[in-house]
């Protein structure tokens, strides 16, 4: 089962169009003709208004196996073993022109997950995306899966929200992440206005509540190179 890369810039302000057409025309061709195990899966830009910090880039990245997580980590730091040194310079010296922070969290499927491969398949387009950030209580991850895929996703597929992930962070004992493919912002307004005016449609909220201590929501909006749109 793939693994997966979940990388968050914080751009400097303005330079959000600089920043993308440089992951385009520099990082990823770097990627792509290094790394045969590693591929982007999804980039997007953070909506303004939907909960997350301004000016910020999202990008997943599927690795087939720890092999390549560890390949790409190497060609990116180790300069004793094989470190590359055009992917170390756009990190080091040409990214920080445009972003000036960020985080990584590594993420590993807590169910079969929605591949780059399967997404040209999808039957209805992710024109954004919907991603769900969630705190559990430890130990907890088993009931958490289920918790999403029996009970909140067939709730949001009713709204037209796709499953496309769920995760846990293995840098973390309590990290999650769920991913969903909306096909407008339209229908991602019409599910919010569905929860608000009628939360007893929604008992599955109410299970959450010794299970999940923390929940952070974001609306993504895919970059012209994305492969999820």
């Amino acid at each position: 089962m793939p693994i997966y890369l979940h990388e968050t810039a914080r751009v400097r302000p303005g330079k959000i169009e600089t920043y993308v057409e440089g992951l385009q025309t520099i990082f990823l061709p770097l990627v792509e003709s290094r790394l045969s195990n590693a591929r982007l899966w999804g980039c997007w830009e953070v909506v303004g208004s939907s909960g997350g910090e301004w000016s910020q880039v999202v990008m997943l990245w599927e690795l087939d196996d720890w092999d390549a997580f560890a390949a790409l980590r190497a060609k990116s730091y180790d300069r004793f073993r094989g470190r590359d040194d055009a992917i170390h310079l756009w990190r080091n010296d040409i990214a920080i022109n445009w972003r000036d922070g960020g985080a990584t969290r590594l993420l590993t499927p807590l169910s079969p997950p929605t591949t780059r491969a399967a997404l040209a398949d999808a039957e209805v387009p992710h024109t954004v995306v919907h991603q769900d950030s969630f705190e559990i209580v430890p130990g907890g991850h088993d009931a958490f899966c289920a918790y999403i895929t029996e009970e909140v996703a067939p709730a949001y597929r009713a709204l037209q929200f796709t499953l496309l992930g769920v995760h846990r962070d293995v840098t973390s004992a309590t990290r999650t992440c769920v991913l969903y493919g909306v096909p407008s912002y339209q229908q991602w307004g019409r599910a919010q206005e569905v929860r608000m005016a009628a939360p007893a449609q929604w008992e599955w909220t109410e299970k959450a509540l010794g299970l999940i201590t923390q929940w952070d929501s974001l609306l993504l909006t895919p970059v012209p190179f994305s492969p999820c749109q």
